[in-house]
C-alpha cells in the first residue's frame, strides 16, 4: 500500500481516532469518587459500583460490527445519559431502576467504543504511527474521566444538584452523536484505486472463532495478563483516591484536581513513551521497563507519609507518567501476536480482560482500606496483605515476571 495515502490520511484520521474514543466517556464514568455524586445519592451505593456497572461492556458487540459502530455507540451513550437525566423526576424506586438502566446502556455503549481505536489506527496510520496514535485515542477514554473529575466537584454539592448535573451530561453526550453522525468517517476514500482499510476490517462475515483462536498466539494472554493489571490499577487508584488523601488536608475539590492530574500525567507518559515506542519498535522492552517502575511508584506512594502533599503528590504522578504507556503498548503488541485475528477481537479481549479484573479487585481493595480506614487516620498496615498498595505492587510485580517468558 503506498506511504502516500496514509500521509494524506494522518490528519483526518488523527481526529476521527479522538472522536471514536472521547464521546461519551464522561457519560459512562460521570460518577467518580471526587466528585461526591454517589455520596450524595445513599441509594446509588459506593464508588466501586461503578465497575460492575460496566460489566455489560463484555458483550463487545461493537467487535462484530467493525469500524462503523462509533455512531451507534454515541447514539447509546445519548439515551444512557438521557434515561438519567429524567430519572430524577420520578420517585426514589423508579429513580434508582432508571439510573442504572440508563448506566446500563452507556457501559454496552463502551463496547463500541474501546474496541474502535486499534482498528481505526491501522486504518487511518502507517505501521510506523500506530502505537501513538491507539495511544492518544485510548487515553482520550482517560480524558473523559478527568474532565468528570475537574467539573463534577463544582457543579455537584447536594443530592438537589444531581438533576442539573445529569442534564450537562445528556447534553454533552447528545452533542457528541451529532458530532460523530455528520463528521466521523471509519477509514479514508480510496486512493489512486488503493483502498486505505486493511483486510482484517474490510471482511464481511465476523469470525467468531478468532475469540478462541487468539490464544493459541504465542504470547498474547502475557499481553492481556499485562493488560488487565493496568487497568486494574488504574481503576482502583481512580476509585480510591479520596481514602488514599484522607489523611492529607486535600478538600474534596482538591481531590478531584490531583485525580485530574493523576490521569493527565498518564496521557503525558503515554505519548511521550509511545512515541519512542513507535520509534524504536521496542515493545516488549518498554513494556517490563514501565512494570518495574510503575510497582515502585505504587511502593513509594504507599511508603511516603501521607502528610506530605508535595512528595504525595510527586509519586501519583510519576505513577501516572509510567502507568499510562502500558495499556496502548500491550495492545498494540497482542494485535502483533495474535496476527491475523482482528485488532478489534484483540482489542475486546483485552479490554474484557481489563474490565472482569478491576470487578473482581477493585471493591475488595475498597473494602480492605474501608476496613483499615478508622486505624491510623486511614493509614493501611505495612503488610502486603492488609493494603491495597502492596497487593498492586505484587500483581505488578507478578505480571513483571509473567510477562518476561515472553
Amino acid at each position: 500500500m503506498p506511504s502516500l495515502v496514509y500521509e494524506e490520511a494522518d490528519a483526518k484520521g488523527f481526529v476521527n481516532v479522538l472522536v471514536a474514543s472521547i464521546a461519551g466517556v464522561a457519560d459512562t464514568k460521570s460518577f467518580p469518587p471526587g466528585s461526591r455524586v454517589w455520596y450524595c445519592v445513599a441509594n446509588k451505593g459506593p464508588p466501586e459500583r461503578r465497575n460492575w456497572s460496566r460489566l455489560p461492556e463484555m458483550v463487545h458487540a461493537g467487535d462484530a460490527v467493525g469500524p462503523q459502530c462509533v455512531e451507534p455507540g454515541d447514539l447509546l451513550f445519548a439515551v444512557g445519559a438521557g434515561l438519567r437525566y429524567f430519572a430524577c423526576s420520578f420517585d426514589t424506586v423508579t429513580e434508582v431502576k432508571l439510573t442504572l438502566l440508563g448506566q446500563a446502556l452507556a457501559s454496552l455503549a463502551m463496547a463500541f467504543m474501546v474496541n474502535s481505536p486499534p482498528v481505526l489506527s491501522a486504518n487511518w496510520f502507517p505501521p510506523s504511527k500506530r502505537a501513538t496514535s491507539t495511544s492518544i485515542a485510548l487515553n482520550c477514554n482517560n480524558m473523559g474521566t478527568a474532565i468528570v473529575y475537574l467539573t463534577a466537584p463544582f457543579i455537584v454539592s447536594d443530592t438537589s444538584d444531581i438533576p442539573d448535573y445529569n442534564g450537562y451530561v445528556a447534553v454533552f453526550a447528545v452533542t457528541s452523536w451529532v458530532v460523530a453522525l455528520f463528521f466521523f468517517r471509519s477509514a479514508p476514500e480510496p486512493v489512486n484505486g488503493y483502498s486505505t482499510v486493511p483486510n482484517s476490517a474490510a471482511h464481511d462475515e465476523y469470525d467468531w472463532s478468532q475469540w478462541k483462536n487468539a490464544f493459541t498466539h504465542s504470547g498474547f494472554w502475557q499481553t492481556l495478563m499485562a493488560f488487565s493489571m493496568a487497568e486494574c490499577v488504574y481503576n482502583a487508584i481512580s476509585a480510591l483516591l479520596g481514602q488514599f488523601l484522607s489523611a492529607t488536608r486535600f478538600s474534596n475539590t482538591q481531590v478531584g484536581f490531583v485525580g485530574a492530574a493523576f490521569i493527565i500525567s498518564s496521557l503525558v507518559g503515554g505519548q511521550v513513551i509511545s512515541h519512542y515506542v513507535d520509534m524504536r519498535r521496542s515493545h516488549e522492552t518498554a513494556t517490563l521497563i514501565c512494570l518495574v517502575l510503575t510497582a515502585v511508584a505504587i511502593a513509594l506512594f504507599r511508603i511516603v507519609p501521607k502528610n506530605e502533599v508535595h512528595a504525595t503528590l510527586a509519586c501519583l504522578l510519576f505513577l501516572g507518567v509510567v502507568l499510562g504507556p502500558l495499556q496502548p503498548i500491550v495492545l498494540e503488541l497482542g494485535v502483533e501476536c495474535a496476527y491475523p485475528t482482528s485488532e478489534a477481537t484483540v482489542a475486546a479481549l483485552q479490554q474484557l480482560g481489563g474490565n472482569f479484573f478491576s470487578a473482581l479487585v477493585v471493591p475488595g481493595l475498597s473494602a480492605l482500606q474501608r476496613l483499615n480506614f478508622g486505624a491510623a487516620k486511614g493509614i493501611s498496615p505495612i503488610y502486603f496483605y492488609g493494603s491495597p498498595e502492596w497487593i498492586m505492587v505484587f500483581m505488578s510485580t507478578v505480571t513483571f515476571f509473567v510477562f518476561c517468558t515472553l
